[in-house]
């Protein structure tokens, strides 16, 4: 496993402005533990008041923007997504931060659920940052990454851009590629305005071979006569073995509501975890295909949401590519996170939904959190873990703090280590 230095920042509450310069909502600020490329994930969601100007939301590290959603509001009541990726060699003091404001006074724009996470991983990597345009009513490349796999092996894709269209009438076009193969079905989005930059952001397993491959991010405009485009194109591989533990599951096929406004469960995955840091990472593509309602997607762990989008669709061709997550600490008992999906009518349509829980590093455990029945007498003395694992039969040191074994604060261990205790 080769995951080090975890960092990690989160904001959930509601906040707002009417200020049209960035304000700061979530910051994230550390220095690294040594010099090395961090893979950096960020994730909110916006709304805004009027369907006149724009919600916009950016990451910003140091004084460079690696990504920036500039959202027309469709529906005053949605929560749109924002989608962050990229990966940075650093080496001193870091601050990353996820701002957002309004495109007008007259409005207010709202963010909420807003995620930093940053961790050094080996991983592959490429980006085309600039934003260019086509005219092309044909898929062109936007960037690719090509590598060869040490051995085969299964790796974790993940893609972010931010896409447009020179007409409000028409559609932007993205998908990606693997091998000239599409492993991701095409989104496509109509803007509420000209200036919008909308989310296109994916996750997805692959098992590669020990051959050269290449991921290929492509996009396309609509209408020859309104140009589409596409900027902070950021796409990264990294093996799934460079985790302690990982569980997947996806499910590609389209599937609609049964009924108007009930939640339905889109993909689970059911796991029993190790004590540890884990970050749940989740994607969907979905449609209200109806200019009047919404779709909403939730990221559910083991029945708590921690992400709850809402999207009504510009045009009903409409097809938005999302990517939620957030860094859970986990314990040694069977759960089950999943993306729900709901629609305000039963048009609705979703599908490409997969999800991932990595295991990112081992819970460290406080001296001073007892168990029921712990004797007191062992925690006022400097007892390090390797003695009391010569006292206690069947004890595994996992990792601990100041060496003390996670599984002897289990509830009824402690009278176990009292018989044994000389």
């Amino acid at each position: 496993m080769t995951v080090q230095d975890l960092q990690y920042a989160e904001s959930n509450e509601q906040s707002e402005t009417i200020l049209t310069s960035y304000q700061d909502k979530t910051t994230l600020e550390f220095t690294p533990d040594a010099v090395g490329d961090y893979l950096i994930l960020a994730v909110a969601e916006i709304q805004g008041t009027s369907t006149s100007y724009d919600a916009k939301a950016r990451l910003l590290i140091g004084a460079s923007i690696y990504q920036e959603l500039i959202y027309r509001v469709k529906d005053v009541s949605d929560w749109y997504p924002f989608c962050a990726l990229k990966r940075l060699n650093l080496s001193a003091l870091t601050t990353i931060k996820i701002q957002w404001c309004t495109s007008n006074a007259g409005a207010t724009a709202r963010i909420r659920n807003a995620r930093i996470i940053a961790f050094k991983v080996p991983s592959q990597y490429n980006e085309a940052e600039t934003r260019t345009t086509t005219t092309s009513t044909t898929y062109v490349d936007k960037v690719a990454l090509t590598f060869t796999p040490i051995s085969a092996g299964d790796y974790l894709i993940i893609v972010t851009a931010n896409i447009d269209c020179a007409s409000a009438s028409y559609s932007v076009y993205a998908r990606l590629l693997q091998d000239g193969s599409v492993v991701h079905n095409e989104a496509l989005r109509e803007p509420g305005a000209t200036s919008d930059r909308l989310t296109f952001a994916l996750i997805r397993k692959v098992t590669l071979t020990a051959a050269s491959h290449t991921f290929t991010v492509q996009y396309h405009a609509e209408n020859a006569s309104y140009a589409g485009g596409i900027g902070y194109a950021h796409i990264v591989a990294i093996r799934l073995d460079e985790f302690l533990n990982s569980y997947y599951n996806e499910v590609e096929a389209q599937s609609s509501p049964a009924a108007a406004n009930t939640w339905y469960d889109k993909v689970t995955v059911s796991y029993t975890p190790q004590n540890g840091a884990h970050l749940v990472l989740g994607s969907i593509m979905q449609t209200s295909a109806s200019t009047t309602q919404s779709v909403g997607a939730r990221l559910n762990l083991n029945g708590s949401v921690v992400h709850d989008t809402l999207v009504e669709a510009k045009d009903t061709t409409d097809y938005d590519a999302i990517f939620l997550f957030s860094k859970a600490d986990l314990i040694a008992e069977s759960r089950v996170d999943k993306i729900q999906y709901m629609g305000e009518g039963t048009g609705t349509k979703v599908k490409s939904a997969r999800i991932v829980s990595l295991q990112l590093t081992v819970i460290t455990i406080i001296e001073t959190i007892t168990a029921k029945n712990f004797p007191m007498l062992y925690l006022s003395k400097p007892i390090t873990g390797q003695e009391l694992k010569s006292k206690v039969e069947g004890a595994t040191i996992t990792k601990v703090a100041n060496d003390f074994p996670l599984e002897l604060l289990k509830e009824g261990k402690g009278k176990e280590l009292k018989s044994k205790w000389s």
